[in-house]
């Protein structure tokens, strides 16, 4: 499972709409802290439920994998037994009121997630990540404690981008800055692209540490509440998308007015995954450089990463081959051995939509027997993993006192563990013995990062 794959990161949304919560009812049946009920051993998911309905729906799962799942209530959706979970098969009934409730959907779920996106945009690192990303990669030892700042003013609306090249600058931030920053951007600690970066430090960080950056996966804060908001409107947009483009494929009455109606459809959405769509359409319909010119601008109006390139240019790989078939006068089931060999290396090695779109070709031409594969759960890793996750959590610091780094400038980190849990106070003195910092300590801490820049 990644996060391109497999269940979403986000179950349910806290949006005040009856279905925007999961809407699930669960059994309860499982002993205490045995996870019958959610039982996730792939990415981290927030699952939110009906906080307002009657305990006996049994809607708030109560047995789940604590180190995969984070429990939110939502406050605003109210509960309705025939709406909260509703059905995808057909809602609207066809016919032309039908694609026109549909189309409303469209609108109004795609205006509340553009402007919840240009929410994001304006608040995530500030409204210029590859800015704040450069400053991070080009920071030295000297600045440390400017980046360290900076990041954590941003917070919590720095993105993994920042995040990752932040772990990777081992020379700049300390082991006790990762932690803060990443405590206050908890939805850092969901990412595992992320923590496997701290165990890839020369010195990884230790795990006491890495378990104050896990337990903040239960804070949600705004940010992550928008981006589930924003993932809510997405769904219920695809999903009325869909339906409308179900009624368009079987409109056997006036099929080429519905083909071009899919195609001012799919023009009208930004999202670069039904730009793909588009271009396979005109491919259809022989609109060959409409096609073409489509796949030719996404990279231009998207940015894509080096995975997504490749699967971008597998896409343009599979629409020249199919279009050098019909060119030809030809199907793909008059494929010659040189293009079936072709699919077979796209079918192969290629991800996403041309993998599929190849292997559905290789079907029809009868050279290739497929099997969908049947995803049964690995108990084996998940047990390892959660020993791992508890491992850390149960992780200690080390009995020690220590200050560095030394020399310091700017500031100083104080590394130290209390015998036992009780209040106590670590006191700063100059040389004269007068005192400079006096700090509170109310419980077992491990790393304070005190600003000397002012000091002389």
């Amino acid at each position: 499972m990644t996060k391109l794959t497999g269940i979403a990161k986000d179950q349910g949304s806290p949006n005040m709409f009856p279905d925007a919560p999961a809407g699930n009812r669960f059994s309860w049946t499982g002993p205490t802290g045995v996870p019958t009920d959610i039982s996730n051993g792939a990415q981290h998911v927030t699952y939110y439920y009906h906080s307002n309905a009657p305990t006996y729906f049994q809607l708030q799962p109560q047995f789940y994998t604590t180190s995969t799942v984070t429990i939110e209530p939502n406050y605003d959706a109210n509960w309705d037994p025939d709406v909260s979970c509703p059905s995808n098969i057909d809602t609207t009934g066809g016919g032309s009121q039908g694609k026109e409730v549909l189309k409303g959907m469209i609108a109004i779920a795609g205006q509340k997630a553009d402007s919840i996106g240009q929410v994001i945009q304006a608040l995530e690192d500030a409204g210029d990540t590859e800015s704040l990303q450069w400053e991070v990669d080009l920071s030295t030892p000297a600045q440390s404690l400017e980046v360290y700042n900076e990041l954590m003013g941003t917070s919590p609306y720095v993105s993994d981008t920042v995040m990752a090249t932040a772990i990777e600058k081992e020379s700049v931030l300390a082991d006790a800055m990762i932690r803060d920053v990443m405590v206050a951007n908890p939805h850092t600690a969901t990412s595992d692209e992320l923590l496997e970066k701290l165990d890839e430090r020369t010195v990884p960080m230790p795990n006491y540490m890495k378990a104050q950056v896990l337990g903040a996966r239960e804070i949600q804060t705004m940010k992550s509440e928008l981006e589930s908001k924003l993932a809510g409107f997405k769904l219920k947009q695809a999903r009325a998308l869909n339906g409308l483009v179900r009624e368009y494929l079987t409109d056997t009455i006036n099929p080429e007015s519905a083909s071009d109606s899919l195609v001012s459809l799919y023009g009208s959405f930004s999202d670069k995954h039904v730009k793909y769509r588009l271009a396979m359409l005109h491919l259809q319909r022989e609109e060959y450089q409409q096609g073409s010119s489509v796949l030719d601008a996404i990279p231009n109006e998207y940015t894509l990463s080096a995975e997504e390139l490749a699967v971008h240019n597998t896409m343009i790989e599979y629409y020249n081959l199919v279009k050098g078939i019909i060119q030809d006068g030809r199907t793909e089931m008059q494929a010659t051995d040189d293009e079936i060999d072709q699919l077979l290396d796209i079918e192969m090695f290629g991800t996403g939509k041309a993998g599929s779109y190849a292997r559905n070709a290789l079907i029809a031409l009868d050279e290739i027997e497929y099997l969908a594969p049947i995803q049964l759960p690995d108990f084996t890793k998940s047990e390892n993993e959660m020993k791992e996750y508890l491992e850390i959590m149960n992780a200690q610091p080390p009995s020690r006192l220590e200050v560095f780094p030394n020399p310091s400038k700017d500031y100083i980190i104080i590394h130290y563990l209390m015998e036992k849990e009780s209040d106590g106070i670590i006191d700063i003195k100059d040389v004269n013995g007068i005192l400079k910092e006096r700090i509170k300590i109310d419980r077992l801490r491990d790393q304070i990062l005190i600003k000397t820049e002012s000091w002389k």
